[in-house]
């Protein structure tokens, strides 16, 4: 049968460079038994591809589950009070702050925590 495949394949190579009314050999060649031995090599080579994706598509979905189980736990800073905020900030720096300067800076420090606190999804229990 593969024979017959090449002779069909060769055929219509050929019936493709032809002019009008020189593929007699392609309609020769291509007999019931070839059309059908090309039709299971297509459904054999669809079926693979179908087998394949839905075998990517497994994997993705593996990958994806194990990467929210592994993910660590984002990383949030102290919180800052007046007498902290210099040290946690990490700026060196020869002016010295006053208290009011401090107590703002901890207030800011500490909204800008709240919002990466607040922008951490919660656990999704798995049933």
């Amino acid at each position: 049968m593969n024979k017959q495949l090449e002779e069909l394949k060769a055929a219509a190579i050929a019936a493709l460079a032809a002019t009008p009314g020189q593929d007699a050999i392609f309609i020769a060649a291509a007999t019931p038994a070839v059309v059908l031995a090309l039709l299971e090599a297509l459904e054999t080579l669809d079926s693979m591809l179908t087998g394949s994706e839905q075998a990517l598509e497994d994997k993705d979905l593996q990958l994806k589950a194990s990467i929210r189980r592994e993910s660590p736990a984002p990383a949030v800073p102290d919180e800052a009070t007046a007498e902290n905020v210099e040290a946690l900030s990490g700026y060196v720096s020869t002016y010295k702050m006053t208290e009011s300067e401090r107590d703002i800076a901890a207030e800011v420090w500490n909204a800008c925590r709240a919002a990466m606190l607040a922008s951490i999804p919660s656990p999704v229990s798995e049933h």
